[in-house]
């Protein structure tokens, strides 16, 4: 067995009947002598990780080497005997499979040391909440579950913006309805308390999502294949054009104080510009205010360019100010405060039938019940699985992780030789020290930061290197397969023997 061969003699599409308000499942059966197959080289797959379907735990996605994600929904038995064969198969056919040991998403986090290369900033705050989403459940390739990103700017209506100020900052502790008025505040407190004692249905501040397909297609309106997505949505047509999503500040103001509207972001916030761009020309009506909606109007003080805005969205993501507060919103979506008492205490409970193993579906037994719940279940947003269950710890300042981290014996110094002076019994002296100093010339002895992006190494033979982190992407000279190298920018050798070590010319060269 050297590839993965999925076949199959039926498939369903599924779609949403507006008329009946449920689910419309269409299943189509080939003849007995067709099947649809589809095959990828075992050398391809990189990843596996197990999804839920419609709250079935019978989903499988595969991360492939290119970049590229399948997703598969088998039956929960296959689901669990595909991803068993693979993982048997990883040292002969699946050489690129990475596995930590299990595919239980929290056991992952710990065994990958993935939130320790996030606090030593190995990755970028991007990277990981990326990862974050795909081990909580979360896909591109399913809009029921796609992955959530947060709002981290207020500001959408100032002329100029400094992103070094805080006031300019969404307080990432507090979920998008815990942002509002203290009226809008008060209207999700009485809805949880004032719930029914003997309504089943257990008490919530939300009844809406942060992430729902609904606003994946909205957000997204502008892109294929999400057009025709949100055009079916409607009925065959688009939605009004005052609930279309035309403008930043008017988003950011709906998702904090609209009741209904608690909204988060997608992560082409913050990496893809062409979304925010009517390229297409699609007629999207007329507001009531005679503003016809075409591209996304994008804040003043991004010059209302849609690929400056993104940009900075980007900026601000990576900042100081939200790296060291994250871990709140992190806490949020995927920790401690997703359920229980802390979820009530941080205004942060949504409708119970989208948290994950709320609802078994397979001991209903009535089809019509069966429907209605898989119909809000699909339709009206996923929590993502909860991967932490106590406090997320706090990214560092950058300037502390440089300072402290070990890279070298911090015994060791760069000894300065001047024999002119010595006498010549000293010059001897001085001599047979530089022999015993250099019997490992190899030897690091020190490591030096120069700017941003340049270290200089000192090596016991005197050897200078200079290296340079470099995009391979800008920079053709030092181009390689990644997207950033440390590569070689150029050697010296420092002459220990003599009035000076070039050390000290070393730091004045940059």
């Amino acid at each position: 067995m050297n590839s993965l061969i999925i076949s199959c003699c039926s498939f369903i599409i599924e779609g949403f009947d507006q008329k009946e308000n449920h689910i419309a499942f269409l299943k189509y059966s080939l003849p007995d002598f067709q099947t649809i197959s589809k095959e990828w080289s075992l050398e391809s797959i990189e990843e596996i990780q197990k999804r839920r379907f419609i709250f079935r735990k019978s989903g499988l996605e595969i991360m492939l080497t290119d970049g590229s994600t399948l997703l598969f929904n088998f039956s929960e038995a296959d689901a669990e005997e595909v991803s068993s064969t693979l993982i048997k198969l990883r040292k002969a056919k699946c050489p690129n499979l990475l596995y930590y040991g299990t595919l239980d998403p929290r056991k992952a986090v710990d065994k990958s040391g993935l939130t320790k290369r996030w606090q030593n900033y190995e990755i970028s705050n991007f990277e990981y909440i990326m990862r974050l989403n795909e081990l909580s459940g979360r896909s591109y390739k399913d809009l029921t579950q796609y992955p959530v990103f947060p709002w981290v700017l207020c500001n959408y209506l100032a002329e100029t913006i400094r992103l070094n100020n805080p006031t300019f900052y969404r307080d990432l502790s507090k979920t998008m309805g815990a942002l509002g008025s203290q009226d809008r505040i008060n209207t999700y407190i009485e809805r949880f308390e004032n719930t029914d004692t003997f309504d089943p249905v257990p008490p919530f501040h939300f009844g809406s999502h942060y992430s729902s397909p609904a606003i994946i297609l909205q957000y997204l309106v502008r892109l294929a294949p999400f057009t025709q997505g949100a055009i079916q949505l409607q009925s065959g047509r688009f939605d009004l054009a005052d609930r279309l999503f035309y403008s930043m500040s008017e988003s950011y103001r709906g998702a904090t104080e609209e009741i209904a509207d608690v909204r988060e972001l997608l992560p082409e916030f913050y990496c893809l510009p062409d979304f925010l761009i009517n390229r297409e020309k699609l007629d999207f009506g007329i507001t009531q205010y005679g503003l016809r909606v075409h591209h996304i109007t994008t804040p003043e003080w991004s010059n209302n360019n849609p690929y400056l805005f993104v940009s900075l969205l980007r900026e601000a993501l990576e900042s100081e100010i939200v790296s060291r507060n994250l871990h709140n919103w992190i806490d949020l979506i995927f920790g401690y405060k997703q359920t229980g008492k802390e979820a009530e205490k941080a205004l942060n409970v949504y409708f119970y039938m989208t948290y994950e193993d709320k609802v078994d579906l397979a001991m209903l037994d009535d089809p019509a019940t069966k429907i209605s719940y898989e119909s809000q279940i699909v339709h009206f947003g996923q929590t993502p699985g909860q991967l932490f269950f106590k406090p997320h710890p706090q990214r560092p300042q950058l300037d502390y992780t440089v300072n402290t981290k070990i890279i070298a014996e911090s015994l060791h110094e760069v000894n300065v030789y001047r024999p002119n002076k010595a006498k010549r019994e000293e010059k001897d002296k001085i001599i047979s020290g530089l022999a015993e100093l250099n019997k490992n010339t190899s030897a690091l002895i020190k490591i030096m930061m120069i700017s941003d992006n340049k270290v200089v190494t000192f090596r016991k033979d005197g050897k200078v290197v200079f290296y340079k982190w470099t995009s391979s992407t800008t920079n053709n000279e030092f181009a390689t397969s990644g997207p950033f190298k440390c590569v070689i920018e150029k050697e010296k050798y420092a002459r220990l023997d003599r009035g000076k070590c070039k050390r000290e010319r070393v730091e004045e060269t940059y």
